[in-house]
């Protein structure tokens, strides 16, 4: 069988590639014109049509690795995120579950800052959008009843209807490392062949399982250059974590390639 596949783009505009003096990376940046959140909001209309993981993987690819910060001088991990105020999220910390927009924020910008007319206009839409689009403040709020929704809030613990998050496999993960989950995904391809919305689905996944990849070498790729401005018990710690460029031992990425 012929698996379907979806062509990725090669190239993230929105991956930072910039360094300082100190070979510190320059990560997403608020104050960027609201790049990340107007890019990600045309490719979710971009994809209004396609199947909901296909969304979600395409909206991903335009939040990540773009949104993880640098790392700092005494980090041992990586991955702290800066969330921008359109996006996708886990849980509520991360303005999830699901797609959202944090309303207030672009408003009260719009209201204080300077910007071009255009773009004014742009935001607006842009608002209006994620008004009906946005999964808690749009789709579920939209689908409720008052009554539903006053009964599942209150001052303490205000539930807005509920919809719960997500769980991760973190012990799979970890066993199959993500060659592991790639093969698993493919193989079960060979059972979708007349089920377009599972191929979907699928392809979706090792859409995401490559997009974890560019995440690691680009962590791998920023401590590489920031040792070479380390000192030396520093740069021991960088060479300890980027031999063979982004082999990360937990995920056996023994696969990873160039």
């Amino acid at each position: 069988m012929l698996v379907q596949t979806i062509p990725l783009p090669l190239n993230n505009p929105f991956i930072p590639t910039s360094f300082s003096a100190t070979g510190e990376q320059k990560g997403y940046n608020q104050d960027n014109l609201f790049e990340i959140e107007r890019k990600f909001t045309q490719t979710y209309k971009n994809h209004l049509s396609s199947h909901p993981a296909i969304r979600e993987a395409m909206c991903l690819r335009v939040l990540y690795p773009s949104i993880f910060k640098p790392i700092e001088e005494k980090d041992l991990i990586a991955g702290r995120i800066q969330y921008p105020l359109v996006g996708f999220g886990l849980e509520q910390a991360s303005g999830g579950p699901g797609y959202y927009c944090r309303f207030e924020e672009i408003r009260y910008r719009i209201e204080n800052e300077s910007f071009d007319h255009s773009l004014q206009l742009e935001l607006e839409w842009l608002l209006s959008f994620w008004a009906n689009e946005a999964t808690i403040e749009g789709k579920l709020r939209n689908s409720m009843s008052d009554e539903l929704h006053n009964a599942t809030a209150n001052q303490i613990a205000s539930m807005g209807g509920r919809l719960a998050g997500a769980l991760i496999d973190f012990d799979k993960l970890v066993l199959l490392g993500l060659p592991g989950l790639q093969k698993e995904v493919i193989k079960s391809q060979s059972r979708q062949e007349n089920n377009q919305s599972d191929l979907a689905f699928t392809n979706a996944l090792l859409v995401v399982i490559e997009l974890l990849k560019d995440i690691c070498r680009y962590y791998a790729d920023m401590a590489i250059k920031m040792a070479l401005y380390a000192g030396p018990k520093r740069k021991n710690v960088f060479s300890k974590r980027t031999s063979d460029r982004g082999q990360v031992r937990a995920l056996d990425f023994k696969s990873l390639g160039p």
